[in-house]
């Protein structure tokens, strides 16, 4: 019987379903599930030709679809849909924001009295609109990545709806660039230190970059105190061991805009374990590097250290 069919927790709940199940089926009720499912054969058979033609029409753009389709989250039909909708000549939109804006992803111009005030993102293309906010939704649900802690960061402070179009946003920044390089995606949660006073260049030194939203925004963890890091900076191997046995803290970087041409920048260190050997360092060490930038700024020079 068709009770028998239940799986997992309903299983509990075979006699129920019996009783639910118990009633008439006539001839006329076997005629109208035939109709029912002859339907879905035919809609069945149709899907499958589309998608046929579909593999034929886009074969010219394969190479830009298969770049969409390295982000991860990102159904090949998604990346399809983009394709239809932008083509695979990101050239005719100079930047990836007049992109961002024309698919309406942008929040509208609401500046008064020189404060810039929060509005609502212009209208855009509606299929491309459609096509983002589901890769959206399936970009969020793959952990470890940047686009799912852009979701997460966002959505923790203006709600899932901004979250959603904050990572479509990003997702079309990000598209702009592979067409424009003809590049797989690849994610910005960990990257290559490189440092030009001692010229040394660390690769995967574990620093992941926990959040960016360019240029508003980065927040990324401190790296792993590698030998060949603490080696070109003249640190002893007992002090760089006490820093390696620390949970990584975080520093984060946020611009806002307080004016007409003027912003301003909050640096933010924290997860600090009580004791640290690391917070004395950085103590010493972050304002010279703040006065650097202030006077890179001012005048184009870096702050002369020696």
């Amino acid at each position: 019987m068709l009770a028998d069919l239940a799986r997992r927790r309903l299983r509990a709940r075979i006699p129920e379903l019996a009783r639910a199940l118990e009633g008439r089926f006539s001839e006329h009720h076997g005629f109208l599930v035939r109709v029912h499912l002859d339907l879905i054969d035919q809609h069945t058979a149709a899907i499958g030709e589309l998608a046929r033609r579909i593999e034929q029409v886009i074969e010219p753009f394969r190479g830009f679809r298969d770049l969409i389709f390295s982000i991860p989250g990102i159904a090949a039909v998604t990346a399809e849909v983009i394709v239809a909708e932008i083509g695979d000549d990101v050239s005719r939109f100079p930047t990836a924001g007049h992109l961002a804006s024309w698919a309406g992803t942008v929040p509208g111009s609401n500046e008064s009295a020189g404060k810039v005030k929060s509005s609502s993102t212009r209208p855009g293309n509606r299929y491309l609109q459609g096509a983002l906010g589901t890769a959206a939704m399936s970009c969020a649900q793959h952990p470890g990545t940047y686009l799912n802690a852009k979701y997460r960061r966002v959505a923790t402070r203006r709600g899932p709806q901004k979250a959603n179009v904050a990572v479509q946003h990003a997702t079309l920044v990000a598209i702009w660039n592979m067409g424009t390089n003809g590049a797989f995606y690849e994610d910005r949660s960990t990257y290559q230190m490189a440092h030009d006073d001692v010229g040394l260049v660390v690769s995967g030194p574990g620093q992941v970059i926990l959040d960016a939203d360019p240029p508003l925004r980065l927040a990324y963890t401190w790296h792993t105190i590698t030998p060949e890091w603490a080696a070109a900076v003249g640190m002893d191997e007992a002090t760089a061991a006490a820093w390696r046995a620390e949970a990584r803290s975080k520093v984060a970087f946020d611009i806002e805009a307080v004016g007409h041409g003027v912003v301003k920048l909050t640096v933010t260190y924290d997860g600090f374990a009580a004791g640290s050997a690391v917070l004395p360092a950085i103590s010493e060490g972050w304002p010279a590097v703040l006065a650097s930038l202030k006077t890179l700024l001012e005048t184009g020079s870096s702050l002369r250290t020696s």
